[in-house]
């Protein structure tokens, strides 16, 4: 069966996510997905568009007819957060799938939640749960029994040990590893090629090997 899917956003990852969407498409035995093109979310950004874009959230409304589906583009937690209410909102029917790379190697024993995306090469996931809108991208690892949680934006490389928990709109930045069974909390930040080893308050930005609070100073 057809879906028309459009994309929210209209970046650089946006067009990544456009090429996940296609990849699905070419792997799949029958035609899954049809990318009607690319959303943005005020008229500041229209001067910005690239090939594909339809226009503002504007554009939703005037041609229902024309699209069962969307998909986020845009990375930031907090932009993922704010964009997908509101569109939940606006468009309380429509489907916003999971979209799991066919290059990915996804346990079948994976909870995943609306709105997720898991780019080419992530791997393992057993007994994990994958809450609503997280983004896993290239090449993530996730241990047995981990929880990612909604809005997450968990970058390239990252390895995320067994029973660790990853909060409400964390972000691990490129190559950090989380050891087994912590926990960084909702809103937290994580640098790249940090590897944690103890559990991160909610809201707080650590750094390095290991790991450590960057304090309001700098220090």
């Amino acid at each position: 069966m057809r879906e028309n899917i459009i994309i929210v956003g209209d970046s650089g990852f946006s067009r990544s996510i456009r090429w996940l969407i296609e990849d699905i498409d070419d792997h799949a035995q029958n035609t899954v997905y049809c990318v009607v093109g690319h959303v943005v979310s005020d008229v500041e950004y229209l001067g910005q568009g690239h090939h594909g874009l339809l226009g503002t959230f504007k554009y939703l409304y005037m041609h229902t007819e024309l699209w069962d589906s969307l998909a986020m583009g845009v990375g930031a937690p907090g932009a993922r957060m704010e964009l997908s209410n509101r569109l939940l909102n606006a468009f309380p029917a429509r489907i916003w799938p999971s979209l799991v790379s066919p290059r990915a190697h996804v346990s079948d024993r994976v909870h995943i939640q609306q709105g997720v995306i898991i780019q080419s090469g992530c791997r393992g996931f057993v007994d994990a749960s994958v809450l609503e809108f997280a983004l896993l991208n290239l090449n993530v690892t996730v241990g047995h029994d981990a929880l990612i949680g909604r809005y997450c934006n968990i970058s390239p490389s990252v390895n995320i040990s067994g029973g660790c928990v990853i909060d409400e709109g964390a972000m691990i930045g490129t190559g950090a590893q989380i050891l087994e069974n912590l926990t960084v909390g909702k809103w937290a930040k994580v640098g790249a090629g940090a590897v944690v080893t103890k559990d991160v308050p909610p809201g707080e930005t650590w750094v390095g090997i290991p790991a450590r609070k960057v304090e309001e100073n700098g220090g």
